[in-house]
């Protein structure tokens, strides 16, 4: 269960958070607006790290061809050596709740 993994879940909106220490594993809703098309029809689910300095992070994932998109405020999407999307958010005061 997730308790045991010390994770908890929050299912409100159009996608199911499991929340971990410093990492989240997101089960998409392909219908969210709250993220890019490509990231939205991945199947399965994206894993999600929390980083001290997002816009620094973002600034590498940039420069090295790894970043989908722009900068969402205090999150944004990339992809990883296997081409799968992840997300990259900010750890401290993060507050996005991926609402409408």
């Amino acid at each position: 269960s997730g308790d045991a993994a010390g994770s908890s879940g929050d299912g409100a909106g159009t996608a199911i958070w499991l929340n971990a220490a410093n990492a989240k594993v997101v089960v998409n809703d392909p219908a969210s607006r709250d993220a890019p098309p490509e990231v939205r029809g991945q199947p399965g689910f994206v894993v999600w790290f929390g980083v001290a300095d997002v816009r620094a992070a973002h600034e590498k994932a940039r420069r090295a061809g790894c970043a989908v998109d722009d900068l969402y405020g205090d999150y944004f999407f990339a992809k990883d050596p296997d081409g799968r999307f992840v997300g990259i958010y900010a750890s401290e005061d993060h507050h996005h709740d991926h609402e409408d």
